[in-house]
């Protein structure tokens, strides 16, 4: 039973995924609300997105995936302070920290200019899975922010081994900062260690 209530979850956050055009606040869908505000962040509607998963953490507000979830869409908003209190909240709430809760730990310190600590974050977050190509990235940026650009290129060529440059641009691209500033940081670390992009 469990199985199957596990597979219908999935593939209905499948559907919501394929079918954007059609966004509601379900009271008795959390997961629902959940994936709502997964893809109205990368959509950068970023003020519905967190009516959705604040209405997810009010009816599950123990949540480790909805806590982690806000703070990744918080991150990205720019509000630091309140994104580390919400991935504090979730790694509470699940002592054995997801890999991915270290990246949105690294987008928070990039946002805050604190490289070196950006740079434990995603260390940690490529000892638990080295393959994914966005840490890699993240790497890249900050070896060349620090000017470290040997370090930088090794970094970048991890990343070019998990997915081509076209992949990667749009990996990068793709990434919804809503302040241009953030990202321009980003390109300007890839810059600095001589990487386009472009």
């Amino acid at each position: 039973i469990l199985f199957k209530k596990n597979r219908e979850t999935i593939q209905r956050i499948i559907s919501l995924k394929f079918h954007i055009g059609s966004l509601y606040i379900n009271n008795y869908e959390p997961f629902s609300l959940w994936a709502n505000a997964d893809v109205l962040l990368w959509k950068r509607e970023f003020n519905d997105a967190l009516k959705f998963i604040d209405k997810a953490l009010e009816l599950e507000p123990l949540s480790p995936l909805f806590n982690s979830n806000k703070s990744m869409l918080l991150s990205f908003i720019g509000d630091t302070q309140l994104s580390k209190k919400y991935l504090d909240q979730a790694m509470r709430y699940k002592p054995i920290h997801e890999p991915h809760w270290f990246q949105t730990l690294a987008n928070i310190y990039l946002v805050e200019a604190k490289y070196e600590r950006a740079i434990e974050a995603l260390s940690r977050r490529i000892r638990r899975n080295p393959k994914v190509a966005i840490s890699w990235i993240y790497l890249s940026i900050i070896f060349g922010i620090l000017g470290k650009i040997n370090e930088s290129k090794v970094a970048w060529d991890r990343a070019l081994a998990l997915h081509n440059k076209v992949d990667l641009r749009s990996l990068l691209t793709n990434l919804p900062f809503k302040d241009p500033h953030h990202f321009n940081t980003l390109v300007s670390g890839l810059s600095s260690a001589n990487i386009v992009i472009e």
